[in-house]
């Protein structure tokens, strides 16, 4: 089930927290590569930044997964909470398994599931265009 970005951000405002829903549109040049992806961004004391996205794991399915593949993923709950560099450490992670599960099912690598493209969620070009939605407290 996929839970909504802007319902995550508004409950964390209610909350007292400064929360922003950041959306990623891609360049035009990776339109072929990256998708629209969407999460919320929590700024605390001190301008640190903590990522939270509701669907993370939603962003690794693939299909016919290998059961090496799919035990990582099961052990994995469905969101992601923490700093970016953290979040691209496991994001790396599970891009390289996932091209390795559709590899080993026979399965070509559409661009969009490499792991230059899947860290382009998180971590754009600077030609993408990033949207911040919702107030600051």
């Amino acid at each position: 089930m996929q839970i909504s970005c802007e319902t995550v951000a508004q409950e964390l405002r209610r909350r007292g927290h400064e929360a922003q829903v950041i959306q990623v549109k891609p360049a035009k040049e990776d339109h072929l590569r990256s998708w629209y992806h969407t999460y919320v961004v929590v700024r605390k004391k001190g301008g640190r930044e903590t990522v939270v996205d509701p669907n993370f794991l939603a962003q690794f399915q693939v299909a016919r997964p290998t059961r090496a593949f799919q035990g990582v993923v099961d052990r994995l709950p469905p969101e992601f909470v923490g700093r970016i560099d953290k979040l691209l450490v496991v994001a790396r992670f599970l891009a390289d398994r996932a091209m390795a599960s559709l590899q080993e099912s026979g399965l070509n690598v559409p661009p969009w599931r490499q792991r230059d493209a899947i860290l382009l969620k998180w971590a754009p070009t600077p030609k993408a265009s990033v949207a911040r939605f919702g107030k600051s407290t």
